[in-house]
């Protein structure tokens, strides 16, 4: 059968065959020649606007996303729960669960050639390290190309030194670290390009870690840390001593009073700018106490505050 030149159509016609095609389709198209690689490309970026997201659990995932099409592929080591099931419904949504004998190679290689698509970005990644622990170093390793915009991490096991390899991967946008168990030594070492840092259990986090973290926006839960030690954070901020950066922070802390124990020593005057309050409102939506204004030795002023939140007290910093 002679071959038909369809990027020859103009290009309405091919844009539209091309989006009735599924991810396999397209995949299997885009390794036709470069110039097919490069067009379909182009679609996921400025057509479809594919969010991509991986999930490394006991059956790795790869989830992508359109306003028309989704598209999902499952590795699973139970043989019983393969299937390629296409479902219409308000999206289209393609699920396929394959069987292997090595659900994270599979996986891995499956998204490697997803990327001759989709480029070296990814949306949302995240990772149960308790689930393949022998392979952590590996897949840490394999997303360091990656442009990652949101990564998030979690173990019921042990954390080993393995994850300390997260610090050099590029997220932009968050820094997730969820349930975690950790050794007594363990040390948090987050990858600074990220935006903010969120640590649901920072119990073991000291003044002198928080104090080497890099990223603009750092959120802290469960901690431990008395009103003395965020005292001391923010009269080194004052100072200029660490995070220079900083644009937003907040903690856990024992109840509405704390404030006055962290601002203890440190001038302060009573918020009363309505921008900043609405700013503030719009960053950290809670029911706000009390708020403050404190000034670094540069002039740099922040907002000081505290407030209710999922039933607990949390305090907030906020630079301006």
């Amino acid at each position: 059968m002679p071959s038909f030149p369809l990027f020859n159509l103009p290009s309405l016609a091919v844009e539209s065959f091309l989006c009735t095609l599924d991810m396999n389709e397209l995949l299997e198209l885009s390794k036709t020649s470069n110039r097919s690689k490069n067009r379909i490309r182009f679609l996921m970026k400025t057509k479809l606007d594919v969010y991509v997201a991986i999930r490394l659990c006991r059956n790795p995932y790869i989830w992508l996303s359109s306003e028309k099409k989704t598209w999902s592929f499952t590795y699973t080591s139970d043989e019983s729960r393969t299937r390629y099931e296409p479902k219409t419904n308000s999206n289209m949504v393609f699920v396929s669960i394959q069987y292997s004998e090595d659900p994270v190679t599979d996986w891995m290689g499956k998204f490697d050639e997803l990327r001759g698509v989709l480029g070296d970005r990814l949306d949302s990644i995240n990772i149960e390290l308790h689930e393949y622990p022998e392979k952590n170093k590996l897949i840490i390793e394999w997303l360091r190309p990656l442009k990652i915009d949101k990564m998030g991490i979690e173990s019921s096991m042990e954390v080993c030194d393995d994850v300390d390899k997260i610090q050099l991967l590029f997220v932009q946008s968050e820094m997730y670290y969820g349930r975690m168990t950790y050794g007594e030594h363990f040390k948090f070492m987050p990858p600074t390009s990220s935006y903010r840092l969120t640590i649901l259990d920072s119990s073991c986090i000291d003044l002198k870690q928080l104090s080497s973290f890099e990223n603009r926006w750092i959120s802290l839960y469960n901690s431990d840390l008395m009103p003395r030690d965020i005292n001391g954070f923010l009269m080194s901020w004052i100072e200029c001593n660490h995070h220079l950066n900083l644009a937003k922070f907040d903690v856990n802390v024992g109840g509405s009073e704390t404030i006055r124990y962290v601002l203890r020593n440190i001038p302060n005057t009573i918020t009363e700018n309505e921008s900043r309050i609405e700013k503030i409102k719009k960053s950290f939506p809670w029911q706000i106490r009390s708020v403050y204004d404190i000034t670094r030795c540069d002039g740099k002023i922040a907002t000081v505050g505290s407030g209710y939140s999922d039933s607990a007290f949390r305090l907030f910093m906020i630079v301006f």
